[in-house]
C-alpha cells in the first residue's frame, strides 16, 4: 500500500502570491499613511496656534480687569519661560512641523507675507495680539 507523504510548507506559487498581494496593499496604505501624518502636523499645529491665542486673550483680559488700560503681553512676556510663562508646562508650545517655538515680532497689521520666513514657530504682533504659523507646512502656501 502507497503511503502519501502531507507536504509542509507552501509552495512557490502561495508565496509569491502573497508578496503580491502584500505589495499591493503597501503600495494602497503608504501614501493614506503620509497623508494622515501630514494631516496630524497640521491639526497639531492649529491646536497649539489656538492655546497660544487663549493665553493672549486670557493675558489682555487679566489686564483689563485689573483696571489697567488693556494691553497684549509683550514679546518678552509672551515667550517667558518658566515661572513667568503664559502657559502650562513653563513654556510656549512648539509647532508641530519644524519643532520650534521661536517667535518673530511683526509690527504689520494684519501680520504680512514679508513677515513670515518659514523655517517654523510663530510671527507676533504685540500691538494687536495676532499671532500666526511662521511656516507653509501645509504645502499650499498659507500661513495660519
Amino acid at each position: 500500500m502507497f503511503k502519501f507523504r502531507k507536504s509542509k510548507g507552501f509552495t512557490l506559487i502561495e508565496l509569491i502570491m502573497v508578496v503580491v498581494i502584500l505589495g499591493i496593499l503597501a503600495a494602497i496604505a503608504i501614501p493614506k499613511y503620509i497623508d494622515l501624518s501630514t494631516n496630524a502636523k497640521i491639526n497639531a499645529t492649529k491646536s497649539s496656534l489656538g492655546t497660544i491665542r487663549a493665553a493672549i486673550a486670557m493675558s489682555y483680559a487679566q489686564v483689563a480687569a485689573s483696571g489697567a488700560t488693556p494691553t497684549y503681553p509683550t514679546l518678552a512676556a509672551l515667550t517667558a519661560t518658566g515661572a513667568t510663562s503664559l502657559f502650562v508646562g513653563g513654556a510656549m508650545p512648539t509647532d508641530s512641523y519644524f519643532n520650534l517655538s521661536t517667535t518673530i515680532a511683526s509690527a504689520n497689521n494684519p501680520i504680512a507675507a514679508g513677515d513670515f520666513t518659514n523655517v517654523g514657530g510663530w510671527v507676533y504682533n504685540a500691538t494687536t495680539g495676532e499671532i500666526r504659523f511662521n511656516g507653509t507646512g501645509d504645502g499650499t502656501g498659507h500661513t495660519w
